[in-house]
């Protein structure tokens, strides 16, 4: 990758992952809040336990086992900002509304058991954490770009970013075993929390 064009990229990414960890933080953080208003200060093990049962759920949805659509706006991010802004401002605003997590589509469930352990957490620095968390995963596809790319790394840094998205495609198999891993990593430490009686 040439100099300049590395820089431009490293920037540009730099805008999209900062702006996207602000707004995944305030996510995380108002599901948390709204948790230690609408629910009882005193759950303990019920937490986790609830938790568990959306885990499940969520794990046997991308095993395929229990076909269920996801609840969702189902948009995408505005593509047209790359043409009307500096791209650095439109990599920016792209990280705000991805990094809101519900506001653009969804193509894996793991973002809902995220928001009900927030939610059931009633600890808004913890759901900052496991959301900002989420969304440096979420990120890293982007930042893997240049070793994705089937293509000549030069084109990286330049408004089309076609090549990286199917470069990022042809992954799409691997990042949903990265994804069930994970979602069962969770289900396992959260089953343990439960078991142990302990809450959040």
């Amino acid at each position: 990758m040439v100099r300049g064009k590395r820089a431009e990229w490293i920037g540009n990414l730099t805008a999209y992952t900062v702006a996207g960890a602000a707004s995944s933080a305030a996510v995380g953080a108002a599901l948390a809040f709204t948790g230690s208003l609408a629910l009882p200060s005193d759950l303990g093990a019920i937490g986790p336990s609830i938790a568990v049962i959306v885990a499940v759920i969520t794990l046997t949805r991308e095993l395929g086992l229990l076909p269920m659509p996801l609840p969702q706006l189902g948009r995408q991010s505005v593509e047209r900002w790359a043409k009307l802004l500096p791209l650095r401002t439109a990599a920016g605003l792209w990280g705000l509304d991805i990094g809101l997590s519900f506001a653009t589509k969804l193509n894996y469930s793991g973002g809902l058991l995220l928001a009900a352990i927030a939610l059931l957490s009633r600890h808004p620095v913890f759901g900052i954490v496991i959301f900002v968390a989420y969304w440096f995963g979420r990120a890293g596809s982007a930042w893997l770009g240049p070793w994705l790319l089937a293509v000549n790394n030069e084109e990286v840094g330049g408004r089309d970013v076609s090549p990286l998205i199917a470069a990022i495609s042809s992954q799409r198999k691997l990042f949903a075993w990265v994804h069930i891993a994970a979602l069962f990593a969770s289900l396992l430490a959260l089953t343990t929390t439960a078991a142990i009686g302990q809450g959040f």
